[in-house]
């Protein structure tokens, strides 16, 4: 392994082996045949991808072996050449994503393992989900659904969720879902938006070793929704019909490639949350494609994704199923009573690929555990990690104390794709802080001040220079698409291309680094600066427990604003320390103007640090206008209402 001081060598390298016998080298083979072209490297398939994104993405839907109906030549884009707007993928072919789901399924009495803190673990086969997705199905149908119906869960991550939203994508309907440990309000927000016919939830939950209902939550939502026909309580309630007898296919509903399948729900701080509606086929496309591809699933293998269904990792999760892989759902709290829950489970259940957090990486860190010496992790091959920048030191951290040989993939896209921008490869080395990879058919560059790619080590704005499959069709309610393209294309007047708002560069190593939202960016003296370098070297020192840095107005030029979260019985110079720190490991820019403890850190549900929100609170912007929902603990924000006053 490197040291900290060499970061010009990979933490590992993937053998020959590996890579001539992984899945990616296999595609490549097939896509050279396509274009009759020999590919030297994955740097040019990359570059081919996106020359070639049309011819890419139709290899892509023959390789992966996507189930449809009409014929994929022409694969042309609807609509102006090479436009985002309006675009319309494979018009001509029809397909289902739960019957792609389910025809995909390996033969096995343990399929899927699911555990929560109220039922324990349990285990269902592939005949059992067949069975049950079908009852529900011919259920929903006996009820009214029809396609484009929206049928809503407020679930937590267990097998009843996938049941219910494969058998409502079976009949062409629509799956939008949410945490049941969502106030509300922020239910109601989203809720309200979508209008679904059908409701479905869990009616309580554990989660450190609590049981909570929400019985009262769903009363309220139905008085305030009349849209909602029926509800069904998971827990308590089955199909109300045998469907046994009755056969896929006079239950499947085939759609178009760019009907709707999902709506994602935004966790931005102003307003309500936005309604993102995602394709049948962009969405099953592109999860096939970054599975197998740049992770590497084959048959059998299984995949355990800590997550909820409030997050778009859980929709990215189930489609493991459609790869012929296999799941292990986990729901309940991972670090009290037990902080070695995660890693008996993956020792256990023998977990190939294991996904995470930069913050439960940093918890273990912090709590000096070490797995490698209290587990064995001898089929665990991969660690993806997302929902914050992973810094250098958790990349060491988790190469000394976990596993020497293993990939360590750090992956970013987010709701607003339903997938990744950025994400690993089973042929590219792992350096320290980076991730390995741009996805394959995704045109992504950073961009400096003069719209120009930047240099290596770089950073500019995220972008996406041509369309691809995961884009949103639209927001529901949103006439002319006006949010949608203000969203995402009205950064540059006179460019069309997708800004996502995140701050990157790519490597000198052909690796990236983002260092956060580019919203969230600071820029004191006209320098901009990740927040993620700031966390990096403050959160190292032995009494930080968090922290949180914002961009401040001062005197007509912005400073840092730095909180901090203190340990127990931290050093009386502890300001002094931390400057002192960051003066040496950063530079001057990097200082703080301001610097105060605070209780805690406002985090989003899938554990992003919420800056914006923060510096909305500390400039005085009105109460109303700041959206809170999506604040996964709230009485966080408290310290920072008593900052500003």
């Amino acid at each position: 392994m490197a040291s900290h001081q060499d970061k010009s060598k990979p933490l590992w390298t993937p053998s020959k082996d590996d890579i001539q016998n992984s899945n990616l080298t296999k595609f490549k083979v097939f896509f050279e045949k396509k274009l009759n072209k020999n590919i030297q490297n994955d740097a040019e398939l990359h570059r081919l991808s996106v020359e070639h994104y049309e011819e890419f993405w139709t290899a892509c839907m023959e390789f992966l072996e996507v189930q449809h109906q009409g014929d994929l030549s022409p694969s042309k884009i609807t609509g102006e050449s090479h436009s985002f707007i309006g675009t319309k993928w494979f018009p001509n072919i029809r397909l289902n994503f739960a019957e792609n789901m389910l025809s995909s399924l390996t033969n096995s009495k343990n399929l899927i393992c699911s555990y929560d803190e109220i039922s324990g673990e349990q285990e269902f086969s592939s005949e059992t989900l067949r069975k049950d997705v079908l009852n529900w199905a011919s259920t929903l149908k006996k009820n009214g659904l029809n396609s484009d119906d929206v049928v809503m869960g407020v679930v937590s991550n267990r097998y009843e969720s996938i049941v219910l939203m494969l058998a409502t994508t079976l009949l062409g309907g629509v799956w939008a879902s949410c945490s049941p440990d969502f106030g509300l309000q922020a239910i109601d927000d989203r809720l309200g938006q979508v209008e679904p016919k059908f409701l479905v939830y869990h009616s309580k939950y554990g989660y450190g070793g609590k049981t909570f209902s929400i019985i009262e939550t769903i009363q309220k939502l139905q008085e305030k929704n009349p849209c909602i026909q029926k509800t069904w309580d998971l827990h308590t309630e089955k199909p109300e019909v045998n469907s046994e007898s009755i056969p896929l296919e006079n239950l499947v509903v085939k759609r178009l490639f760019s009907d709707p399948l999902y709506i994602m729900f935004s966790s931005g701080t102003t307003g309500k949350p936005k309604c993102i509606i995602h394709s049948v086929g962009g969405t099953l496309l592109q999860h096939k494609k970054e599975l197998i591809l740049h992770t590497n699933l084959k048959p059998k293998d299984r995949l355990f994704y800590f997550t909820t269904c409030g997050w778009m990792m859980w929709n990215w999760m189930v489609s493991t199923l459609a790869c012929s892989g296999q799941l292990y759902l986990f729901d309940g709290a991972i670090t009290k009573p037990d902080p070695l829950i995660l890693w008996k489970t993956l020792e256990k259940h023998q977990i190939k690929i294991f996904g995470t957090s930069p913050r439960f990486l940093s918890f273990c860190r912090n709590q000096d555990i070490i797995p490698k010496d209290l587990f064995k992790l001898n089929n665990l091959q991969t660690i993806l990690s997302t929902g914050a920048p992973l810094d250098e030191e958790l990349f060491y951290w988790v190469y000394k104390n976990i596993k020497s040989n293993i990939q360590l993939a750090s992956i970013s896209g987010g709701t607003d794709i339903i997938s990744c921008f950025l994400l690993g490869s089973p042929h590219e080395p792992v350096y320290a802080g980076e991730l390995q990879a741009a996805g394959l058919g995704m045109d992504v560059a950073a961009l400096n001040d003069n719209k120009k790619d930047c240099a290596p080590d770089e950073f500019g704005e995220l972008v996406c220079k041509k369309p691809f499959v995961s884009m949103p069709t639209g927001f529901k309610n949103d006439p002319h698409n006006k949010k949608y393209i203000a969203s995402y294309f009205n950064h540059y007047e006179d460019i069309e291309i997708w800004r996502h708002g995140d701050y990157l560069c790519k490597t000198s190593n052909g690796g990236y680094k983002i260092k956060g939202r580019s919203d969230s960016t600071l820029n004191p003296s006209g320098v901009r600066i990740g927040t993620a370098e700031i966390y990096r070297v403050v959160e190292s020192l032995e009494f930080v427990s968090d922290s949180i840095a914002v961009g401040l107005p001062q005197d007509g030029h912005e400073v840092i604003g730095l909180y901090i979260q203190l340990e127990e019985n931290p050093p009386n110079d502890w300001r002094d320390i931390i400057k002192k720190t960051i003066k040496s490991q950063l530079s001057p820019r990097h200082l703080p103007s301001i610097m105060e403890s605070v209780r805690s850190i406002p985090y989003t549900r899938s554990g992003k640090k919420m800056e914006v929100i923060v510096k909305k609170i500390l400039m005085n912007t009105d109460n109303k206008k700041i959206e809170t929902s999506a604040v996964s603990n709230p009485d966080s924000l408290l310290g920072f209402h008593h900052i500003k006053k």
